[in-house]
């Protein structure tokens, strides 16, 4: 197994990609068996697609490989290394690599969110402090300086739309504005 990185390379065609690859871990740790395409509603055709297009991404040089897995009804029906695992040695990727893989959090977690959605366990629209209870006393920012601000009720509850739409007002911290944030809630 080996170890695939590049660091110049950030867009939603990498996301998909290593979504795709987060998928395949996800898919062989579950033991996933493997299916014929068209057994599983799988086009040829557009796997052929998919296949053209990610080999066209490794070519272009924007990513030196990678791995795609498409499963559905429990099976897997696509399963494709494309590129190398390392440049520098000149090693073929491998469907079975492991990859470092950067800020899926974000994405990870919202297919989970909307995974409790689907089964009614949460709505996009509950608060925050539903499910967390320190976020009921949240205060935002109304003026002021960092060594005394002005803080107030926010109009509207912190929601799960707003996690999944990076719009609750939530930041990440400069260690600057880490001690602000200290100063007024305490250590977490």
């Amino acid at each position: 197994m080996s170890i695939a990185t590049n660091r110049r390379l950030q867009s939603p065609l990498t996301a998909s990609a290593l979504l795709c690859i987060a998928s395949l871990g996800v898919a062989a740790g579950q033991g996933l068996p493997l299916a014929i395409p068209t057994e599983i509603g799988l086009s040829p055709t557009g796997l052929a697609q998919i296949s053209r297009a990610m080999q066209a991404y490794v070519d272009s040089g924007k990513l030196a490989g990678m791995v795609a897995v498409i499963a559905r009804h429990g099976k897997v029906g696509y399963l494709h290394a494309f590129g190398l695992a390392n440049v520098g040695q000149g090693v073929p990727m491998r469907t079975d690599g492991i990859f470092r893989i950067y800020s899926m959090t974000k994405p990870v977690i919202a297919v989970a969110i909307l995974k409790l959605a689907e089964q009614g366990k949460l709505r996009l629209d509950d608060s925050l402090a539903k499910f967390i209870p320190a976020f009921k006393a949240t205060k935002v920012y109304a003026g002021g300086s960092a060594v005394s601000p002005a803080l107030r009720a926010p109009d509207r509850p912190i929601t799960i739309e707003h996690l999944l739409t990076h719009t609750s007002g939530l930041t990440y911290g400069t260690s600057a504005r880490l001690r602000w944030t200290r100063s007024i809630v305490g250590p977490t």
